[in-house]
């Protein structure tokens, strides 16, 4: 597993991630702040530029007889997180499956219902 390269938002500067890898990551709900505080979004929006070869499907094991996305450049993949009464909904667990030939490129927009500040340290400056 190799880290991945990541460009710093305010600076520009190219360093190396301390959670991003070049073949995914995954950390468990309850686990991390900074997932915590992310976990507290109404929906999300997923865009997908490029075609994979084989695998990188985003999958939602806990939806009605599970639901697998195969990523297809041009597509997107919305889904609520929360259930219309503001309380989460389960069925919106998702992960991806690991990329077996190419690569899988997405673009990630999460919602919530007010301003989303982060209270953590910026440690990437």
């Amino acid at each position: 597993m190799v880290r991945s390269i990541v460009s710093n938002a305010i600076t520009g500067v190219q360093g190396v991630s301390s959670g991003r890898t070049s073949t995914g990551s995954f950390v468990s709900r309850g686990h991390d702040k900074i997932v915590e505080e992310i976990e507290n979004r109404i929906s999300e929006f997923t865009f997908l530029p490029v075609d994979v070869d084989e695998g990188g499907e985003t999958v939602f094991p806990k939806s009605s007889g599970g639901l697998s996305v195969s990523p297809k450049k041009g597509d997107a993949v919305l889904f609520w997180n929360n259930r219309p009464d503001g309380s989460h909904d389960p069925s919106s667990l998702h992960a991806g499956r690991p990329v077996i030939k190419g690569n899988k490129w997405a673009s990630t927009k999460l919602f919530h219902s007010q301003e989303f500040k982060c209270s953590y340290p910026n440690t990437q400056q």
